[in-house]
């Protein structure tokens, strides 16, 4: 998905994962590419996202689909201001997981067995 967004015009990407192979895999592809706009971090998400300081445009989740702790992702953001107004925190997640009562909720899209449940906080 790093790729993905870059190829579609962010100027700035952070992609976080626990499993090195995952990371590695990420650098490797960049350096091919010649990619220098791609920041990898190795760590389990949410004790990268409590030490994060920084706000994003667009924060895009695509945990396991067995991960429970989606919605701690989207609070947690949320609460430490991760996410700018008006900017989306995007979850991919299994069918049997449900977020219409999030107070950030705003839509969800679902494609066979992959959905994207989209938050925000909306400012006036």
């Amino acid at each position: 998905m790093s790729f993905e967004f870059i190829s579609r015009g962010a100027e700035l990407v952070c992609s976080v994962d626990q499993n090195r192979a995952c990371i590695n895999y990420v650098k490797k592809q960049a350096a091919d590419l010649g990619i220098e706009t791609i920041q990898t971090y190795q760590s389990e998400v949410l004790k990268y996202l409590k030490r994060e300081d920084r706000s994003f445009d667009l924060i895009f989740a695509d945990p396991p689909y067995s991960y429970q702790e989606g919605v701690q992702l989207v609070d947690l953001s949320f609460e430490k201001e991760l996410i700018k107004p008006n900017s989306y925190f995007i979850l991919e997640h299994g069918k049997d997981q449900e977020f219409k009562d999030h107070q950030h909720y705003q839509f969800d899209k679902r494609f066979g067995n992959v959905n994207f449940t989209f938050f925000a906080k909306v400012e006036s």
